[in-house]
């Protein structure tokens, strides 16, 4: 059971359980990666990151092994993401979860809607946008509406884009999102200058 999960009603808490995808504590086997197997001239880092979901954040260190970048990392990892000292809480100011610190959450891939950076992102270095166009589009989630910079190769659309890096997160410089999901008139915006979208939360999208 999540932490906070004893103050939340019993229904409320297996639609928790399905928006976070959490499988355990302690589950660092699924990191790829561990200090003792790197080889000497590799280090392990760990980055303080936000991970938005359809209905709850969370917040914590999310490895990444250098030179890798932050995409490279979550585009590298298996079916799950590991956070260290990660803190969960609702989008909705409403929703009865209390937040608290866990050593070390898991969380199902395929639940993330967009990650984030809390720190200097190293993926907005001049090689990742080498001989790439930043684009303005706007872009449809399950939970969020956003518009951003999508950087795309000469003369290669979006479409194309995707389809030639299925399942890779795409990276989105400038955004701007709304909080979708409720069905009230509560709302979450953020704003962020480097975010990774997870391609198969998009719903539609258009080049401005």
């Amino acid at each position: 059971m999540p932490t906070g999960a004893e103050d939340t009603p019993i229904e409320a808490q297996y639609d928790l359980h399905a928006d976070l995808g959490l499988i355990g504590r302690f589950a660092s086997r699924h990191s790829r990666r561990t200090a003792a197997t790197l080889p000497a001239t590799m280090e392990s880092d760990w980055q303080r990151v936000e991970i938005y979901a359809t209905f709850m954040k969370l917040t914590g260190e999310m490895e990444v092994v250098r030179p890798d970048r932050l995409s490279d990392a979550i585009n590298r990892t298996g079916d799950y993401v590991v956070l260290r000292r990660a803190r969960t809480e609702p989008l909705s100011v409403n929703f009865p979860v209390l937040s608290r610190e866990t050593t070390v959450t898991t969380v199902a891939r395929q639940s993330i809607v967009l990650l984030c950076p809390l720190t200097d992102p190293h993926d907005r270095s001049g090689a990742m946008w080498r001989e790439k166009v930043p684009c303005p589009a706007s872009i449809n989630c399950h939970a969020f509406s956003m518009v951003g910079d999508v950087h795309l190769e000469p003369q290669r659309s979006l479409e194309d884009h995707l389809d030639r890096n299925p399942g890779d997160f795409l990276p989105v410089t400038n955004l701007s999102a709304l909080w979708v999901a409720s069905l009230g008139t509560e709302t979450h915006s953020l704003q962020r200058h480097f975010a990774l979208l997870n391609p198969a939360a998009i719903l539609s999208f258009s080049l401005r």
